[in-house]
């Protein structure tokens, strides 16, 4: 009996011990869950703190955007009033040598006439003053002052039956915006308005060209259809030249002609270049 009661004693103590080391264990693990529970709540914590910074970010890129947006509009205003102020002066510019030349005639028609001419050659001076001026050679004017630029190949002049046309590639002209003219396009255009000048054509046809392929994302919110792009050109176009000339305004016209008169295929690189371009046209 004493046996008995020493074996159940003994395998009573082997159980309790088995069930002290798997209690051990057991909540030796659950510390480390608990723990690896505490690591996903700080790293959940750390991940939040970082999607806010991000969102903070986000928010200040946006904002960014807006003002340099802002900006670029603002700028873009200021151009236009511009050139309407350089067109307007050029209007009025003309309207003083009207006016100067009406009152040169009010003067003249007021003031007696002193003495008729006396003999032939007074006559004939005076014939010869009241005849009309022979049409001068337009296109020969126009090509000697673009002499330069022609045989670099910056632009292209062709003789029409109406006169004679400037041909200007965009890309010469244009940059980086669609429809801001670059250093090197003024120097092209202020070039063209010396040879306009100097041709002493009374009026200009400023005609925008494109080729089919429209507006990046970038740019379609302004430009939604080559339309408006090739209408803003020549507006542009048109100021800078009557400015430089001193044609007044009233004898420019603008046409925003898009990819309606192709000179070339659109369908290659080389062929959109040729179509992409500015005609400035002389009229009389």
């Amino acid at each position: 009996m004493k046996g008995l009661t020493t074996l159940i004693l003994v395998v009573t103590l082997v159980f309790a011990g088995i069930a002290s080391y798997y209690f051990l264990e057991h909540q030796k693990k659950c510390e480390q869950l608990a723990s690896s529970l505490d690591n996903v709540a700080q790293l959940q914590d750390e991940f939040r703190k970082l999607e806010s910074q991000i969102e903070q970010m986000r928010e200040q890129v946006a904002g960014a955007g807006d003002v340099v947006g802002a900006a670029r509009a603002e700028a873009e205003k200021w151009r236009g009033e511009v050139a309407r102020l350089i067109a307007d002066r050029g209007r009025l510019e003309g309207q003083v040598k009207q006016l100067g030349a009406q009152v040169v005639a009010s003067v003249s028609r007021a003031v007696p006439q002193a003495a008729a001419p006396e003999n032939d050659d007074a006559e004939e001076a005076a014939a010869q003053a009241a005849a009309p001026a022979p049409e001068r050679d337009i296109g020969g004017a126009l090509e000697a002052a673009l002499k330069a630029s022609l045989g670099r190949g910056e632009l292209q002049l062709r003789k029409e039956d109406a006169g004679p046309v400037i041909a200007v590639p965009s890309r010469s002209l244009f940059g980086p915006g669609p429809a801001e003219l670059k250093e090197e396009g003024k120097g092209l255009l202020r070039a063209v308005a010396a040879a306009v000048k100097a041709s002493g054509q009374p009026g200009l046809r400023v005609e925008a060209h494109t080729d089919n392929i429209p507006m990046g994302p970038k740019y379609r919110e302004r430009f939604p259809t080559n339309k408006e792009l090739s209408e803003e050109r020549a507006r542009v176009v048109a100021g800078f030249v009557a400015g430089e000339s001193g044609i007044p305004s009233n004898h420019v016209v603008m046409a925003g002609l898009a990819d309606t008169k192709p000179i070339a295929p659109n369908d290659t690189p080389e062929g959109r270049a040729k179509n992409s371009r500015i005609e400035i046209r002389m009229m009389r």
